[in-house]
């Protein structure tokens, strides 16, 4: 309204009458402003979505809310709603004869408004890490809860071998740490299951309270419940080197490796990746005659590090 009124003001619309049915959607509100530039009376159109209802939806919604969340133990929450499958309808049509690339959904405004609503009163919704979901359904003005899934940061090393963390990867069918944990893991840094990993490494689990788990060779260590943002930042801070140690049988003597015993030796090498690990022992195989007998990571830099780091001091 602000921005057609300058240009009202500038001149830049001058057919006055191209406007007034836009004057006239916009209701009430628009209603003096409509009488500074018309003569004619001013007429209004029941809002083609929701009828002229919204506020009065707002309102119940906030009101059925409220009740809700005075009686919870908890004043973590986010606010859903439910759209009925006329008004959805109507929504797709809009942004379809239109070519919308850019819209807000009804159901949208309804939780922005309702939820400012509520925070002046108290109840300010958690959208980081919330532990229920309030939602409205418009088609019988029902508010219903429903539980929302808890993330856990934990950090974990892997002191055996072949057993993946996703029973998606194993050779014998479902073992893997997701089932025996009977939990949906979110995130988790990994390697191949032929290595052990020595080094902190974070992963995400659902609904997962303990805080320490001891299974299937994985040792696992609670570090916080986290939200959407710190999953963002965690997964997106991958590691900038790893290094490894290579324990090796050769008949060679090697000058940059550390002798276990014997023949045996360890070998320390910093990597970004375990595809360039493949390439430098590749390359060692065809310099020297060795034999590969384990692999194991021992530590990482990089921003994850950090993160982890901080997290663990902070508990």
């Amino acid at each position: 309204m602000m921005f057609l009124d300058e240009k009202i003001k500038d001149h830049k619309i001058v057919d006055l009458i191209s406007i007034k049915s836009i004057m006239e959607n916009l209701g009430p509100i628009a209603e003096k402003w409509y009488k500074l530039y018309l003569s004619s009376e001013f007429h209004t159109y029941p809002c083609y979505l929701c009828q002229n209802k919204i506020d009065e939806i707002k309102q119940d919604f906030f009101e059925k809310a409220f009740k809700l969340l005075s009686g919870l133990g908890t004043k973590s929450y986010v606010l859903g709603v439910e759209l009925d499958e006329d008004t959805k309808k109507k929504e797709n049509e809009i942004i379809k004869e239109f070519a919308l690339i850019y819209y807000e959904s009804i159901k949208h405004e309804i939780k922005r408004e309702v939820g400012k609503m509520l925070a002046e009163r108290g109840y300010p919704p958690n959208m980081e890490s919330p532990e229920v979901e309030i939602v409205y359904r418009i088609s019988d003005r029902q508010v219903f809860i429903i539980s929302k899934n808890i993330r856990t940061l934990y950090v974990y090393n892997r002191l055996n071998r072949n057993l993946p963390i996703s029973s998606w990867f194993s050779k014998k069918g479902n073992e893997g740490l997701d089932s025996l944990l009977q939990k949906k893991i979110i995130f988790a840094f990994s390697e191949p299951t032929s290595i052990r990993v020595l080094a902190e490494y974070p992963i995400v689990i659902e609904n997962e309270e303990r805080d320490k788990i001891e299974i299937g060779g994985y040792n696992i260590s609670k570090v916080m419940t986290i939200g959407k943002r710190e999953l963002q930042v965690i997964s997106s801070a991958k590691p900038s080197m790893r290094r490894y140690r290579v324990t090796v049988y050769s008949t060679s003597s090697l000058s940059e490796a550390a002798r276990v015993y014997g023949n045996i030796y360890d070998l320390f090498i910093d990597v970004k990746s375990f595809s360039e690990l493949k390439e430098k022992l590749s390359k060692l195989q065809s310099q020297y005659e060795i034999i590969i007998l384990s692999i194991d990571l021992i530590d990482v830099k990089g921003r994850i590090k950090d993160i982890v780091g901080t997290y663990l001091k902070s508990f």
